[in-house]
């Protein structure tokens, strides 16, 4: 699968080059999802948030993040598909886009003091899936 196909496009896919491989026409499946994906334009926001997530926790090697962490980590991603300042990414926008994937912050005592935080172990199934 070419690396900028993830997550549910990649489960997507999987089946018709799976047939294209059996009947040796792998070839066809791909220049297939190839033009498929030049008319597709823009990122999907919600997806690319669980992925710049996954950025954040990496760059900061941690399991947990404030949300004023993680929101200033994702305005900060050097190497991101979304700008996020230009889509005013708030701490709300936030808690609202991972409320539809089931996943919410905590309050949690974080260096002392109670903060909202996010908990990688809550974004693992969803990074399997989206990516």
């Amino acid at each position: 699968m070419p690396k900028q196909i993830k997550g549910r496009d990649a489960d997507k896919w999987c089946p018709l080059i799976t047939i294209g491989n059996a009947v040796d026409r792998s070839m066809i499946a791909y220049e297939a999802m190839s033009e498929f994906y030049k008319e597709k334009s823009a990122p999907d926001i919600k997806e690319s948030l669980l992925h710049d997530i996954h950025e954040a926790f990496i760059d900061a090697q941690t399991n947990i993040l404030t949300t004023e962490m993680l929101l200033d980590r994702l305005l900060k991603l050097e190497y991101s598909e979304v700008d996020w300042s230009g889509h005013q990414l708030t701490k709300t926008k936030i808690a609202r886009i991972l409320s539809e994937f089931q996943i919410e912050n905590k309050v949690h005592r974080y260096q002392g003091l109670l903060a909202r935080c996010w908990f990688a172990v809550d974004f693992e199934e969803m990074w399997l899936r989206y990516a």
